[in-house]
């Protein structure tokens, strides 16, 4: 089987080793999410919540764009999607599903990284 690779100039990356509950501003105009490496050291399923706002998103009011469940000592990697975030991009972690849980994974657990234009 033969590997291709696609170069696009220009892409950023987002890279953090501690992600949190509290949304992080990843690109502070709309942008385009082509992919992402998410590993989960926890002992739990945790879930990354990408969000599409121009300013923080609040979990009690807001839903997420995307919410990718990543299971217990598990990667998640991704590349070459396209999704559009016609906003802004912002990123949380937390211990549950629902769009308004704040409770953020121990420290450490979850590293991302996020590739995007």
């Amino acid at each position: 089987m033969a590997v291709s690779q696609v170069i696009i100039g220009g892409t950023e990356a987002y890279s953090q080793i501690n992600q949190l509950a509290t949304p992080v501003q990843v690109k502070a105009t709309g942008g385009t999410l082509l992919g992402w490496f998410i590993d989960n050291d926890a002992a739990e399923k945790r879930f990354v919540k990408l969000w599409n706002t121009a300013s923080a998103p609040d979990p009690a009011t807001d839903s997420p764009k995307l919410t990718l469940p990543i299971p217990k000592k598990m990667a998640a990697n991704v590349m070459g999607l396209g999704i559009n975030f016609d906003l802004g991009i912002w990123i949380s972690c937390t211990t549950g599903r629902s769009a308004g849980d704040v409770v953020s994974p121990l420290a450490n657990e979850v590293a991302v990284n996020l590739f995007y234009l």
